[in-house]
């Protein structure tokens, strides 16, 4: 009885013995990200000081620095929140040349893109910005040095055409993803002499046009922003759309049918009347529309306004966008039909961006940074990707679908009509 009595008060010992033990799980570390592509001088830093915005100091100010009285301030947050003043693991590695000064918003954007991606993935990684200023040759050429001198091999570069050529003439030894610019528009020579290091991702936007012209009604009208890439597009529209006819017999078609008619769109242009009041030669045609999100919303109510009676309006990848259901009514769209190239997503990192207030599923340069750092990681990590969307002749072979503007969303032709009653649920 004795004995039992022992056991007995013995059991919450040996239930319990092991509380006391420490475990084997190492203490967490707690990093802080710099998700700035911008730099920030001593000014920078003592403001962020003034203002208590710790975690932003310690994201600039990865090491010590000159000044004595931000390194002071920089121990006592590094030793408050307990954080590891480690670089972020070494498993894989990637750049981010940005010449911020021309790209503006994305310089943050396209670095929260490669950010949102890589926090995704179980493994160590470092991600370093170059912040470069511009395009010029000399600019490029440091910022190139300053990639080799730290020895990365995949780099993410946002540039424009004019920069991206400027860079394959380089010939970095590095391999380079330029998000912005299609294959087609860099110089073919110099591209081949470069080794097969550079790869891109622009929208095809000659290829969306004659998607969006197969079935176009004559006459075509064409409003297109006075660009360099508006100049572009709209000649790219008039040869597609005469295209359709080259093998046509002379005298089996009526001449008007292959009128264009064109019209340059300024910023300053918010009145069309001069073009489409009464105007019967443009009555139930295919209208296209080369303009910015808003301006192209202005088009459409004139376009009602007006009674153009438009057969068509489309719109290449520039209308794809949920903010057109905002600024639109129902009865601009009822016609509207936009070429999109953006596929299928990946629902965590669509989240993960959201997080970062990034969007990729209608912003094509965010959504084509995305699969730039996917095909790299893949390379980098040995891992399958994310993204089916292949890689041909260094460029992303992106698909093109059309779509219809409904009453609340965008729908691919040969899907189910959408009912005005959908936007109610």
């Amino acid at each position: 009885m004795r004995t039992l009595l022992i056991a007995l008060l013995l059991l919450p010992a040996l239930l319990f013995a092991r509380s006391g033990v420490v475990s084997g799980i190492p203490l967490p570390k707690t990093y802080v990200l710099n998700l700035d592509p911008y730099e920030c001088d001593t000014d920078c830093l003592e403001d962020l000081v003034e203002h208590e915005q710790f975690f932003s100091l310690l994201a600039q100010m990865p090491e010590p620095v000159e000044d004595e009285a931000l390194n002071e301030q920089r121990l006592i947050y590094v030793a408050l929140f307990n954080i590891d003043g480690a670089v972020i693991g070494t498993g894989v590695r990637f750049a981010l040349l940005l010449p911020e000064r021309v790209i503006g918003r994305y310089a943050a954007s396209t670095t929260n893109s490669v950010l949102a991606y890589l926090l995704g993935k179980n493994r160590d990684f470092e991600l370093k910005t170059f912040n470069i200023g511009g395009e010029s040759p000399d600019e490029i050429r440091t910022g190139l040095s300053a990639v080799s001198q730290e020895h990365f091999h995949y780099v993410i570069a946002p540039f424009t055409k004019q920069g991206a050529d400027t860079l394959v003439q380089m010939r970095p030894r590095c391999n380079v993803y330029v998000p912005t610019v299609n294959v087609a528009d860099v110089n073919a020579t110099e591209l081949e002499e470069s080794g097969g290091r550079f790869y891109f991702g622009g929208i095809n936007y000659k290829e969306q046009i004659g998607k969006l012209l197969e079935n176009a009604t004559p006459p075509l009208v064409i409003f297109y922003d006075q660009s360099a890439l508006g100049e572009e597009l709209k000649s790219a529209a008039e040869s597609a759309y005469l295209e359709r006819f080259a093998d046509e017999d002379p005298r089996s078609f009526d001449a008007a049918g292959r009128t264009i008619y064109a019209y340059p769109i300024d910023k300053r242009t918010t009145n069309l009347k001069h073009i489409l009041d009464q105007n019967e030669k443009l009555q139930h045609g295919t209208f296209l529309l080369n303009t910015p999100l808003v301006k192209s919303a202005m088009i459409m109510s004139q376009l009602t306004l007006y009674d153009a009676n438009a057969t068509q309006v489309l719109a290449t990848q520039i209308g794809y966008n949920s903010m057109l259901f905002d600024i639109t009514q129902p009865q601009d769209r009822e016609n509207m039909l936009v070429a999109n190239s953006i596929g299928a997503q990946n629902g965590v990192l669509v989240e993960s961006n959201k997080l970062l207030q990034n969007d990729i599923e209608y912003d094509w340069i965010n959504y084509a940074t995305t699969l730039g750092i996917d095909y790299f990681y893949s390379l980098a990590a040995g891992s399958p990707r994310e993204y089916t969307v292949p890689i041909e002749d260094n460029q992303v072979a992106y698909p093109v679908t059309i779509y219809r503007a409904g009453i609340s969303r965008f729908s691919a032709l040969g899907e189910e009509e959408e009912s005005p009653f959908d936007s109610l649920f």
